[in-house]
């Protein structure tokens, strides 16, 4: 049988525990929400700076119809790597790319400013914007 001492003893112990992983996870969701202020206001630099410097001529619409939300994001013609990230992240068209928000798609695997960049340019090229 234990006594009083060494059960509250083992408490105190188990909440320091819990209490340091609660602290461990608050410094990870704050170093992540850095990371993501970096990435956006990066992508945000990289699309100021395009578009004071860029020649570039600019990515045409998919021929055909006319693009509406249900337009499938492959058509896009994003490069397979961001239509992957994209995919595994449940968009699969021009509704649900929009009204998601610039940093939350940095967020996502595969998702950098660059890709960002060149989302925002082929979503506004087709008359459509991304959430802030």
């Amino acid at each position: 049988d234990y006594d009083d001492s060494s059960l509250a003893s083992s408490e105190t112990a188990a909440a320091a525990v819990v209490a340091a992983e609660e602290e461990k996870e608050q410094e990870v969701k704050a170093e992540k929400k850095k990371t993501v202020k970096k990435k956006v206001a990066t992508a945000d630099s990289a699309a100021s700076s395009k578009k004071k410097t860029s020649t570039k001529k600019k990515a045409a619409a998919p021929k055909g119809d006319p693009v509406d939300g249900s337009t499938k994001v492959t058509e896009l013609k994003l490069g397979a790597r961001v239509e992957n990230s994209l995919r595994q992240s449940g968009i699969s068209t021009l509704s649900d790319l929009c009204s998601r928000r610039k940093d939350d798609l940095l967020t996502l695997n595969g998702i950098g400013p660059k890709s960002l960049d060149k989302i925002i340019s082929m979503v506004e090229d087709l008359g459509w914007s991304i959430d802030q």
